[in-house]
């Protein structure tokens, strides 16, 4: 009984000593911010200094990541605040906007005025507001914490809406269709999934656009495509902060057309040209090997990740689409692409009134996620001013 006493302690005091070392070695404190959070501001410069020369960083991430799973821990600091990884009830981790956004006011004043422009050119025009990862009904949030996300987006919508701009927010459509928020977001990443793109196209066409559309209502259902999951191949943005043991590894679905498509898709940018399907030309499988740390799977297997594609559709509806987006868009903009004869898609800054003269649109789709309207005024930067 004695030896069989002994052994327990050395075990527990050997934990006890790796939970120490992981922890001060990759920079962090497990202290809630409420309480110290002069020596997290005091901490956060210090982590910043030792991450630049921090020698096996990512494994002692993975290991920090791990012990703070077993101690329960729902927060994980970075060297920026806005950074700080949470993990939801539920196991899902996010970022939140830890203030009341300075740049909302102003950039619905620009998307007012970029709708105005396009209403005087006789362009058919609609913002979509897609969700951030916390549910605008229902947070999840450890708690004490705050997140602005939402009451920004909120106040953002409220400002388009009296300036006439036709909308969709579809955090409110997830509701109304009585969806699960939380199934159409990686648990590791702040992105949605392309089940969820899909969904967004659909009803986007369908509810906002369907006299464009070049068929019949089926075009964006479920059933006329094919959904390969690929297990354990995504770790996303706050999953690689907080290492795999934190939260886990994601799935990553590819979802393709059951139907013939005949595309042409080039992004100068890339000096990228290709012409075939919709699997041969919008989507890279090589991001979908190796190790999940080592893929960016979401940002990366659709095509339209760079700025500037420009995607020529043969069974298209002969009209021309600009899509601006912001990262949420890689599994929008190929599923709209399928309804139209061109579309033009990325992220500009500058003066869009050349651009739009250039590629002469029917319709403009502006998306972003909620967490975008404040932090990026370049996203506003249209050039009308």
């Amino acid at each position: 009984m004695g030896n069989a006493f002994e052994t327990f302690i050395k075990r527990q005091t050997a934990i006890v000593l790796l939970i120490v070392i992981a922890v001060c070695m990759s920079g962090y404190i497990i202290f809630m911010p409420e309480v110290f959070d002069a020596s997290i501001k005091e901490m956060r410069k210090k982590a910043e200094k030792l991450n630049e020369s921090f020698l096996f960083k990512d494994s002692f991430i993975v290991l920090h990541g791990g012990f703070s799973r077993v101690l329960g821990k729902k927060m994980i600091i970075d060297v920026s605040r806005y950074n700080d990884v949470y993990k939801l009830n539920n196991g899902h981790l996010t970022i939140v906007r830890p203030e009341p956004g300075e740049n909302v006011d102003g950039n619905a004043r620009a998307l007012a005025e970029f709708y105005e422009y396009a209403r005087q050119n006789d362009i058919e025009f609609l913002f979509i507001l897609a969700p951030h990862k916390v549910d605008n009904h229902d947070d999840g949030l450890p708690r004490g914490v705050v997140d602005y996300t939402n009451k920004n987006a909120d106040r953002f919508m409220e400002s388009i809406i009296k300036s006439g701009v036709p909308y969709v927010d579809l955090r409110e459509t997830i509701h109304e269709q009585g969806l699960d928020w939380y199934d159409g977001f990686f648990k590791t990443d702040h992105h949605w999934t392309a089940e969820m793109g899909l969904w967004a196209a659909k009803y986007v066409m369908n509810e906002y656009l369907r006299e464009y559309l070049p068929g019949d209502m089926s075009l964006y259902d479920a059933d006329n495509y094919d959904v390969s999951v690929y297990r354990d191949v995504f770790l996303g943005s706050w999953g690689r902060r907080t290492g795999r043991l934190y939260a886990g590894v994601d799935d990553i679905s590819v979802i393709t057309p059951k139907f013939d498509t005949n595309l042409r898709v080039e992004i100068p940018s890339a000096n990228y040209l290709m012409s075939g399907s919709f699997a041969d030309t919008l989507i890279d499988y090589s991001y979908l090997e190796g190790n999940a740390e080592d893929t960016g799977a979401y940002d990366d297997i659709f095509m339209v990740r760079d700025k500037g594609a420009h995607i020529i559709n043969d069974n298209g509806n002969g009209k021309t689409c600009l899509i601006l987006a912001d990262s949420f868009g890689r599994v929008f903009i190929p599923f709209i692409s399928l309804s139209f004869s061109e579309t033009y898609a990325g992220m500009f800054a500058g003066n869009m009134t050349d651009y739009i003269a250039k590629t002469q649109p029917d319709v403009i789709l502006f998306l972003i996620n909620a967490y975008n309207v404040d932090p990026f005024e370049a996203y506003f930067d249209f050039g009308l001013r």
